[in-house]
């Protein structure tokens, strides 16, 4: 066993407080947690929680100050403040718990955390904003067919409900839900959406997890088999995680704070375009060499009919196993 400091993990009032007890912190060797293969469970996580808190550690970043309108839209402004991850975050839940904030969170594709530096940066994360949330560790549903024994007991013990049966993305939400899913599949978010297609579950649903709209830009000409997030990306309001934080390099690349706001009137930006049409020159004649011509497609409001009424999904995608 490394010298390192007991630890522990408290949860007094549903929130979740880190103990950390010794009269001095020793240096580890290894200067990334996961580098010590006999650290406990516990002691990975509370290695990583330090760094997650530390601002020494945590490559600094500036021009971040996080505002919040009234229509949850995060825009970010120039500033000479410098902070950290972990301040960064602390601003940023603040803002999202204007109005409504959610009272219960659904984490899936989290990865092993006994097994996965990435992973346990990922739980991390889960847990401050189930902390600064005030949500009920009993309100927090955890699955992924990765999980050890090991996660499940250290999970439990956090007093997550772990989820024991695979529902293939049918998780019903409830209004107020943080839906937490590092890098997962967007199918999986296609099926959460269509499972939960309801105006009052939408507009209070905050997602982490990779950016809808990025994603969605280098797909056009699949926009099709996605229907639920092809409507909901007009409305999308998204903050990425900056790229450097001084944590991970993996464990957030590409990921996102977004929050669906219903009643907001798309920009021409917003709008998802298909994919070009190229146009056939007559085999009788020579042309010159055109450019691909196409017209934007309408953007489906939600005080259309239509925006609610879905296609029968894709039989290709019903089909695909990275649903969980």
């Amino acid at each position: 066993m490394a010298n390192l400091p007991p630890t522990s993990l408290e949860l007094p009032d549903g929130g979740f407080t880190y103990v950390t007890r010794g009269k001095k912190k020793r240096k580890v060797n290894a200067g990334r947690p996961g580098s010590q293969p006999d650290l406990t469970f516990r002691d990975q996580l509370e290695l990583t929680r330090q760094e997650f808190q530390s601002s020494d550690n945590c490559a600094r970043f500036r021009g971040m100050y996080i505002e919040m309108s009234q229509s949850r839209a995060v825009r970010c402004r120039d500033n000479n403040v410098d902070s950290s991850f972990a301040e960064f975050i602390e601003r940023l839940t603040r803002e999202l718990s204007i109005g409504s904030p959610p009272k219960r969170a659904l984490c899936l594709g989290l990865g092993s955390p006994s097994v996965s530096v990435d992973s346990r940066w990922q739980l991390v994360l889960l847990l401050e904003l189930v902390s600064r949330f005030k949500i009920d560790p009993s309100e927090v549903e955890v699955y992924d067919p990765l999980f050890t024994e090991s996660d499940v007991l250290e999970l439990k013990r956090l007093n997550l409900r772990t989820l024991s049966e695979n529902a293939s993305g049918h998780h019903t939400i409830e209004e107020g839900t943080l839906l937490y899913l590092p890098h997962c599949p967007m199918v999986l978010l296609e099926r959460i959406l269509r499972t939960n297609w309801s105006e009052p579950k939408l507009k209070s649903l905050i997602l982490v997890g990779n950016d809808v709209k990025e994603w969605l830009e280098g797909r056009r000409s699949h926009q099709a088999k996605y229907p639920c997030i092809e409507r909901i990306t007009p409305f999308l309001s998204s903050t990425p995680f900056l790229p450097d934080l001084g944590v991970s390099e993996t464990a957030f690349s590409g990921m996102a704070f977004q929050t669906i706001n219903l009643e907001i009137t798309p920009t021409s930006t917003d709008i998802a375009y298909p994919p070009p049409i190229p146009s056939v020159p007559s085999p009788r004649k020579k042309r010159r060499p055109t450019k691909p011509t196409f017209s934007p497609k309408t953007v489906l409001l939600p005080t259309d009919d239509e925006f609610w009424s879905l296609p029968e999904e894709d039989a290709a995608l019903s089909q695909d196993l990275e649903i969980i």
